[in-house]
């Protein structure tokens, strides 16, 4: 299982919430756009259809869930604390 969250920057507490969905055993997977774009639906849902196997792969060879970073160049495994300066 893998939540999509967009809206890093709106969760107030993110991470305690990214901290529980991982111990739930939930990985989290957040699409960066390039500073250019504006991250709309449609930009979401591009970047993660361009990646989709990658992420499918990833998540099917991952015993414990992960962060993934997703950007239109790719994905990346990202640690909480990265997620969480990045977005600060």
């Amino acid at each position: 299982m893998a939540l999509v969250s967009a809206n890093v920057r709106d969760f107030g507490a993110r991470r305690v919430i990214f901290e529980a969905l991982l111990a739930s055993g939930i990985s989290v997977i957040v699409p960066r756009p390039s500073k250019r774009a504006t991250l709309t639906p449609q930009v979401q849902v591009s970047m993660l259809v361009r990646h989709i196997e990658r992420i499918s792969t990833t998540l099917h060879q991952t015993q414990e869930p992960v962060l993934l970073r997703v950007t239109e160049g790719g994905i990346a495994e990202v640690s909480l604390e990265q997620l969480v300066r990045e977005s600060g």
